[in-house]
């Protein structure tokens, strides 16, 4: 009978490589996409506070015309 001991440790290595890879490439990906989401939700955050001030801006430009012609 062989002595499989190699055999076994030399596919236990491959195995153990394989799922650190996997889980190196997993955690990258899920890594990337969370950062596009929070750039996306800064972005999205920036142009609502730029609408906001717009809209601010004209709503008090209305109100002192509005005021001045008393």
């Amino acid at each position: 009978m062989p002595d499989n001991s190699l055999l076994v440790a030399a596919l236990t290595s491959v195995t153990a490589i394989t799922a650190s890879s996997l889980a190196s490439w997993l955690t990258s990906r899920g890594n990337a996409h969370a950062a596009r989401i929070q750039a996306n939700d800064a972005s999205a955050a920036q142009r609502r506070e730029g609408v906001w001030q717009t809209r601010r801006a004209v709503y008090l430009d209305l109100i002192e015309r509005a005021q001045a012609r008393r």
